[in-house]
């Protein structure tokens, strides 16, 4: 937990040392890495700078349903990159970046529609775009984005337990008991 604190504590710091460039966070990993509470954590130290995280919540850039991937069991892929309208998405990061409104769409999971144009978004002089996702590090997500604009930040957790037999558990074994302890 120390270490991971001081982890939080470096990121917020190098976010600040540019703060005159940095536009957009993108805090990613697999699921139950850590990235809510790491970026809560983010930005509480960020806000004690006179900094604040703005969420764009990418889960409202996914097409309609039949528009959708689909796996391999003929599932819709909701975790396929290609199921979030990427060219909307940097559309919105630039205009917000360069001060206009956005105005988000919406999704609604029960209907698997997205609304288009529902709420308007602006950021002020002192925001930070902060995208929360599994994608985050994926080129396409941000590609028209300059790369000095964008702080990326990639969680796995690495904590070394032992069972009661004295062996190590997986990464994947710590990742989904957290899933279960928090679903």
């Amino acid at each position: 937990e120390m270490f991971y604190e001081e982890d939080i504590k470096i990121a917020s710091e190098m976010i600040f040392q540019r703060k005159q460039d940095i536009r957009v966070v993108l805090i990613t990993g697999p699921s139950s890495s850590g990235k809510t509470t790491t970026t809560i954590k983010l930005g509480q130290r960020l806000q004690q700078k006179d900094l604040r995280l703005i969420t764009l919540n990418v889960d409202n850039y996914f097409f309609d349903l039949e528009d959708h991937p689909r796996d391999e069991f003929g599932d819709y892929d909701f975790e396929a990159p290609q199921a979030l309208d990427l060219a909307l998405i940097n559309d919105h990061l630039k205009k917000l970046i360069r001060g206009e409104e956005a105005r988000l769409p919406f999704y609604d999971f029960k209907t698997g529609k997205r609304t288009d144009n529902y709420s308007p978004m602006k950021i002020g002089p002192k925001d930070i775009i902060l995208i929360d996702s599994l994608h985050g590090l994926y080129p396409a997500m941000t590609e028209e984005i300059p790369a000095e604009q964008k702080f990326k930040l990639y969680l796995e957790p690495l904590l070394q337990m032992k069972d009661l037999e004295g062996n190590y558990i997986r990464w994947t074994d710590i990742r989904l008991m957290r899933r279960m302890l928090r679903d």
